[in-house]
């Protein structure tokens, strides 16, 4: 063992140095992983806020589509019940419209033959014309069917502007470690 030799005082002073920076950067690591452990769990919480945040989005986004979706079909039954109560009074009335145009034509034919100079015709002529255009003329009024469809489709316009299910859907928030910024 007399051939060991000890280090000088000069290399125990620097292996003495070269602990102390390794234990003060030791102690500057755990320091940096308490932060990034600090912000591990931080990013964890808002991790979480931010799923729940978008729960709530895609609950807000359905509930807009239900509503927009039972307004279309409220309008469509809107244009509906319109348009049967329209074909319903066109159907009530056709009968009295046809029995007023006949009395209006056979009063309006009568009044021609009495006013038209008609030269050779006996007042039985005239009478006979009269009591013909009585028996024949009748006046048929057959109104088509109507169909009503702008309630929806002006209301449905009119809701153009307001915000869509597909408008109003905000996405998600997506958050990474990466994200972040150690100071």
């Amino acid at each position: 063992m007399s051939n060991l030799e000890l280090p000088s005082d000069t290399e125990l002073k620097a292996v003495k140095k070269a602990s102390s920076a390794l234990e003060s950067d030791a102690k500057k690591l755990q320091e940096s992983a308490t932060e990034i452990q600090s912000a591990i769990d931080k990013m964890n919480k808002l991790s979480e806020a931010v799923e729940a945040h978008n729960s709530k989005i895609d609950e807000h986004n359905k509930e807009v589509s239900e509503k927009f979706s039972s307004a279309k079909s409220a309008l469509d039954d809107i244009d509906k019940k319109a348009t049967d109560k329209a074909n319903e009074k066109i159907a009530s009335q056709k009968d009295s419209l046809s029995s007023s145009a006949t009395s209006k034509a056979k009063e309006e034919a009568k009044s021609a033959i009495d006013s038209v100079n008609m030269d050779g015709l006996t007042d039985e002529m005239k009478s006979a014309l009269k009591s013909a255009i009585d028996n024949n003329v009748s006046v048929s009024a057959e109104p088509s069917s109507i169909e009503i469809s702008g309630l929806a489709s002006d209301a449905e316009k009119a809701l153009g502007d307001a915000p869509s299910a597909e408008k109003l859907n905000i996405g998600k928030v997506n958050v990474g470690l990466s994200d972040m910024e150690l100071c």
